[in-house]
């Protein structure tokens, strides 16, 4: 991976009192050694006297996460395939099983390994686009400003038809991001749609195929 790439995609952890120690070790699973040397540090008066910052890179073991529902699970390594923090939400992954229970698989789980899964020559998304002659794409997911913007721009690159669904896509940068995103998209790379939009037009093409 590129320096970047590594970057944009860590984390990094305060530590400096208690209660952050004690949040970081149990949410992250911080190495408890390394935490204490930069107290131990930060009481003697090292460094520039600000809170101290661990930095945890992919492939880290973020340790034991308790969700929501109280529910203690092991996040395993960041971002890496077959982990929990790297897997599908449970909505979606729910129905993808259902789904590969059919004969005809209606979803498709393709991984990639940079923001956009469309980059370069060639990616197993491309790969099974060509095959299967799809030339026009729905957008969605998240970041929009990120994943989703770099993909999109790369499928223009390659010359598909883009569709960004606006609001099917969420982002936890400022606002202004979507919008230049969005803004772009509808002038430059494509199409923007809703998700009404969506239901409607599968609703007339059913409705077409049913005419016929």
């Amino acid at each position: 991976m590129p320096p970047g790439t590594r970057r944009a995609f860590g984390f990094e952890v305060e530590v400096g009192r208690e209660a952050e120690r004690e949040a970081a070790d149990d949410a992250y699973g911080v190495n408890q050694a390394a935490v204490e040397e930069a107290l131990r540090k930060r009481e003697e008066g090292g460094g520039d006297g600000k809170t101290e910052r661990i930095y945890r890179g992919l492939g880290s073991e973020m340790g034991i996460v308790r969700l929501g529902d109280g529910e203690v699970v092991d996040a395993g390594r960041l971002l890496m395939r077959g982990a929990w923090n790297a897997s599908l939400p449970p909505a979606l992954m729910h129905a993808y099983r259902e789904g590969a229970k059919l004969e005809w698989k209606p979803d498709v789980w393709i991984h990639k390994n940079r923001m956009s899964g469309l980059w370069g020559g060639g990616t197993p998304c491309t790969e099974f686009l060509e095959k299967e002659g799809i030339t026009s794409l729905l957008f969605t997911g998240v970041n929009t400003d990120q994943c989703v913007s770099g993909s999109l721009q790369d499928a223009f690159s390659k010359g598909y038809d883009c569709i960004l669904i606006r609001d099917g896509c969420g982002t936890t940068s400022p606002k202004s991001a979507s919008e230049g995103i969005e803004f772009n998209c509808e002038r430059t790379w494509g199409f923007v749609a809703d998700c009404k939009d969506l239901e409607d037009g599968v609703e007339r093409m059913l409705e077409a195929r049913t005419e016929k």
